[in-house]
């Protein structure tokens, strides 16, 4: 039986190499003023200062399709890599945290996975 430090050396490196690949992804669809970030494991955020919910809404969805359409490829095999994303604007008040907003960006991530991921969700 091969010993368990090989299959997961091997896991390790894929997921090093989905991380990486997501990201250049993201990166290609990039523009001025745009913050993107690594948020968490495989978590990232975004954040397009000045533009409205639904503006939010379309970059995900053209970040979505194209890490969907762009296969990840890992020693010959392909890797399909499929993303879900949650959208929240702010509300524009001085009362409003950052935390708050990413929270609500959070909701709308995990309403997105429970319908079935590889979608974008807009909080409402």
């Amino acid at each position: 039986m091969p010993p368990t430090i090989g299959i997961t050396s091997v896991l390790h490196k894929a997921g090093d190499l989905s991380l990486i690949h997501v990201v250049q992804a993201c990166l290609s669809c990039m523009k001025e003023n745009i913050l993107f970030a690594r948020y968490g494991g495989e978590e990232f955020v975004i954040a397009l200062p000045g533009r409205s919910s639904l503006d939010g809404q379309a970059f995900a969805e053209q970040l979505r399709q194209k890490i969907e359409t762009h296969p990840l490829v890992v020693d010959g095999k392909i890797i399909r890599i499929t993303s879900s994303f949650g959208v929240a604007s702010s509300s524009g008040s001085t009362d409003e945290s950052l935390s708050h907003l990413l929270h609500l960006a959070d909701e709308a991530l995990y309403a997105a996975k429970r319908g079935g991921r590889n979608q974008v969700h807009v909080y409402t």
